[in-house]
């Protein structure tokens, strides 16, 4: 059981055991944090951790299995969490979905919105008690500069796109889309005590650039990209740097502050986004969000 306490500060992480989750996983117990381990495999989580424990033997780690295709998996996670927890100080959203091809969750809501957008938005909400407690946290969601490729956010076509283009398609829009609701959402989650970032880590050298999911271009060059630390650093800072103080709705580009997609600040678009998520919530969970 985590205890609550002072220090060390507790964090929480999604897709912890591969890439910039591994990286940031390392960072954070490095910097002294008690982590919490949010994974769609066990198995991976567990030989992730013991890794991570035969680098930092006094390390406090815990493993929770959930899958951010799911809402009901999402609120059983966050159930466990809940349970044993008192205050969470961070929580980083790192699991994210990149198809080949157009795929579907089991609601039937096409998977980059459900995993890029709807997951990390579920997670946060139903782990809202713990971050509250902390009077000081900071949630941070993996983002992406691929969203520029998106000139506008189609809200109706998020949960089943007409077309489908790899990278720049229902991908780029989703993390547009968590941008736009993170911006949206920022004012009333500070009055509770607790702070929405989105940061792009820039591109890396994991298994998704090199994976199908991306266009030819990606893949040819990928293996010159930089190694996950590199993202991983910026993911950190985005959440714990002082440098971002108290900011809050805003959308970090290298180690910096940059400017929201137009979309992200347009009000019609923000109220329509917002409706279709809450629509969603409704359909996956039969509750009101």
């Amino acid at each position: 059981m985590i205890q609550s306490t002072l220090t060390p500060r507790t964090a929480a992480i999604t897709a912890s055991y591969s890439g910039l989750g591994f990286e940031l996983s390392r960072l954070l117990l490095a910097d002294g944090f008690r982590l919490v381990c949010i994974d769609r495999s066990s198995a991976k989580s567990d030989k992730a951790r013991q890794t991570l424990l035969s680098e930092f033997p006094e390390a406090d780690i815990v493993s929770v299995t959930a899958d951010m295709a799911s809402a009901t998996s999402i609120g059983q996670a966050a159930g466990r969490i809940l349970a044993d927890l008192d205050k969470l100080d961070v929580l980083f959203h790192v699991a994210g979905a990149a198809t080949a091809k157009k795929q579907f969750s089991p609601a039937g809501i096409e998977l980059h919105f459900e995993v890029n957008t709807l997951g990390p938005i579920a997670l946060t909400k139903a782990l809202k008690p713990a971050l509250s407690a902390s009077g000081s946290a900071v949630v941070v969601a993996v983002g992406s500069s691929a969203m520029k490729l998106a000139k506008t956010l189609k809200v109706a076509d998020l949960v089943n796109p007409t077309t489908f283009k790899k990278m720049s398609g229902p991908y780029a829009q989703s993390k547009l889309a968590i941008t736009t609701a993170f911006a949206a959402m920022s004012e009333t989650y500070k009055e509770e005590g607790i702070l929405l970032r989105v940061v792009d880590p820039g591109p890396s050298r994991t298994s998704m650039s090199a994976s199908n999911a991306m266009p030819w271009v990606v893949r040819r060059i990928q293996r010159f990209f930089p190694l996950p630390v590199v993202g991983a650093r910026k993911i950190f800072s985005a959440g714990l740097s002082e440098k971002f103080g108290t900011e809050t709705g805003v959308y970090i580009e290298r180690d910096a502050i940059a400017k929201l997609p137009a979309t992200a600040i347009d009000p019609n678009i923000r109220i329509a986004l917002m409706k279709l998520i809450a629509e969603c919530v409704q359909t996956e969970t039969g509750t009101a969000s």
